[in-house]
C-alpha cells in the first residue's frame, strides 16, 4: 500500500492563522522570488549577450506568455477553491473527481490556444506594432514556447491542487529545480551554442517539462489524496459547471491585466526601441514586487476556502485582518528596496552605454515605490472574494483597473512620454482600491453576515 505524505498537508481550520498564511505564502514567495530572478537573469543574458533588438523581441512575447499562463492558471485557481472547500469537508472522493474533471477539459483548451499561436504568430505581432527589425525573432521565440503550453497546464493543475490541500512547498520547489534547469541552458544555448532567442526559448521549454513532469510523478507517488488511477478519469458535469463558473471568471481576470500590458506594450512599441526595452525590465520588477504580495493572497484564498468547507466562520474574518497585515509589512518593505536601489537594479538590465534606458527605469520607480501597497491591499480583498466563492467581483474590478491603466497612458504617453506608463498603474490601482474597499464592507454586512460575525 502506498505510504501517503501528510506531513506537509495542512488544514488550516485550526491553530495559528498567522503561522498558517505566513508558512503557507513563504514557500511560493522564495519560490517566485528565484523564478522572477531567473527570468530577470534570462533577460540579462539576451539584452548583454543579443542586444537591446532581441530584448525588445523577447519582451514582446512575455505579455502574451503571461496571458495564456495567467488563463490556464486561472482555471487551476478556480479548481485549487472547490478543492480546498472538499478538503476541508474532509471528501477526499470528490477531490479525485474535480482534479480528473478539470485535466480532461483544460487540455483541450490549452492545446488549442497552443496551435493558434503558433500558426498566427506573425498576424499576433503585426497588430501589436513590433518594429520590422525585432519581428522574426518574437515570431521564433513565440513559436518554440508555445509547444510547452500544455506542460505549463498541468503543473498548474497538480500545483494548485496540493496548494489546495496546504502543500505549498513541494511545486515550489520543482518550479526552482525547472528555473535553475532553465539559467544554465540559456547560458549553454545563448552565450555558447550561439543560438539566439531560439535557445532561450527552447530553455525555457525543457524546463516548463521538467517542472511538469516532477510535479505529476510526485503527485502519483505520494499524494493518495489527489493521486488518479483509471477508475478516477472521471468528466462529473456537475463540478465542471461549477469549476467553469469559478474558473472561467479567475481564468479571464488573471488574463486581463496581461491583455492591458499587451495594449501598453503597443503604445510603448510607438516610441522606439529604448523606451521598449525599458518597459520590458521595469515590467519584470514589477512582477518581482507584486507576486509575493499574490502568494500571500494565494494562503489567504486557501485558508478561507478551507474555514468555509469546514463552516469555521469566525476563522474566516480573521484571516482577512492578519492576511492585510501581512501584506502591508512585505508592501513597505518592496516600496523602500525600489525606490532607493532602482539605480542599480537597471543597471543589471541593461546593455553597455544604454544609459536613456536606464534613466527612464529609475524615473519610473521613483514614481511608483510607495504605491505598492495599493496592490498589496486589492490581492488580499481579490482572494478573499475567491475564497468565499465570490469571483465575478475579481473580474469586474481587474477589467475596470486595466481600462483606467490603458486610457491613462495612451493619453499621457504622447505629452510626457514613458513615466505615463507608471501614472497609468497607480490610477488604476486606486480605481481598484475605492471599488472593492466598500463592496467588501457590503458583503461583510450583507451578504455574508452569519459568517463574519
Amino acid at each position: 500500500m502506498k505510504k501517503e505524505n501528510k506531513k506537509i498537508d495542512i488544514k488550516m481550520t485550526s491553530g495559528s492563522i498567522y503561522k498558517h498564511l505566513f508558512n503557507y505564502a513563504l514557500p511560493l514567495i522564495i519560490g517566485n522570488i528565484i523564478l522572477l530572478t531567473y527570468n530577470a537573469i534570462d533577460l540579462i543574458i539576451i539584452g548583454k549577450n543579443l542586444g537591446e533588438t532581441s530584448l525588445a523581441a523577447v519582451g514582446s512575447v512575455a505579455p502574451i506568455m503571461t496571458m495564456v499562463i495567467h488563463l490556464v492558471s486561472g482555471i487551476c485557481i478556480g479548481a485549487s477553491v472547490i478543492i480546498s472547500e472538499f478538503f476541508g469537508a474532509n471528501d477526499n472522493k470528490k477531490i479525485k473527481t474535480e482534479v480528473s474533471t478539470t485535466i480532461i477539459s483544460g487540455t483541450i483548451f490549452t492545446c488549442i490556444i497552443a496551435i493558434l499561436c503558433i500558426i498566427f504568430a506573425k498576424k499576433i505581432f503585426i497588430l501589436l506594432r513590433v518594429p520590422n527589425e525585432a519581428l522574426n525573432e518574437a515570431i521564433i521565440y513565440l513559436q518554440v514556447v508555445a509547444v510547452g503550453f500544455l506542460f505549463v497546464f498541468m503543473y498548474n493543475v497538480y500545483s494548485n491542487a496540493l496548494r489546495a490541500i496546504g502543500d505549498s512547498k513541494t511545486a515550489t520547489f520543482f518550479l526552482i529545480i525547472s528555473a535553475i534547469i532553465n539559467l544554465i541552458l540559456d547560458i549553454i544555448f545563448v552565450i555558447y551554442l550561439g543560438l539566439g532567442v531560439f535557445g532561450a526559448g527552447f530553455a525555457t521549454l525543457i524546463s516548463q517539462i521538467v517542472a511538469c513532469v516532477s510535479c505529476i510523478i510526485y503527485v502519483q507517488m505520494k499524494k493518495n489524496i489527489l493521486h488518479l488511477r483509471k477508475q478516477d478519469l472521471i468528466f462529473d458535469k456537475n463540478l465542471y459547471k461549477k469549476t467553469m463558473s469559478y474558473g472561467l471568471i479567475t481564468a479571464i481576470q488573471q488574463a486581463v491585466p496581461p491583455l492591458g500590458k499587451i495594449l501598453l506594450t503597443s503604445k510603448v512599441n510607438t516610441l522606439s526601441i529604448t523606451p521598449m526595452a525599458a518597459y520590458n525590465a521595469t515590467s519584470k520588477l514589477d512582477d518581482l514586487t507584486i507576486i509575493p504580495q499574490q502568494s500571500i493572497s494565494y494562503g489567504i484564498m486557501t485558508c478561507v476556502a478551507q474555514n468555509r468547507g469546514a463552516k469555521e466562520y469566525i476563522r474566516i474574518r480573521e484571516t482577512m485582518k492578519k492576511g492585510l497585515v501581512l501584506e502591508f509589512i512585505y508592501s513597505i518593505i518592496i516600496a523602500l528596496i525600489t525606490y532607493f536601489c532602482g539605480l542599480y537594479i537597471m543597471i543589471l538590465f541593461s546593455p553597455k552605454g544604454s544609459n536613456e534606458m536606464i534613466s527612464l527605469g529609475v524615473k519610473y520607480f521613483k514614481i511608483i515605490a510607495f504605491f505598492y501597497i495599493t496592490p498589496g491591499i486589492t490581492n488580499a480583498l481579490q482572494s478573499f472574494f475567491r475564497g468565499m466563492g465570490n469571483m465575478s467581483i475579481t473580474l469586474i474590478t481587474s477589467s475596470i483597473q486595466v481600462c483606467v491603466r490603458v486610457i491613462v497612458a495612451y493619453i499621457f504617453i504622447p505629452i510626457i512620454g514613458f513615466p505615463a506608463v507608471a501614472y497609468g498603474m497607480i490610477a488604476g490601482w486606486f480605481t481598484m482600491l475605492i471599488i472593492e474597499v466598500p463592496y467588501y464592507f457590503y458583503c461583510k454586512n450583507k451578504k455574508w453576515k452569519n459568517m463574519m460575525i
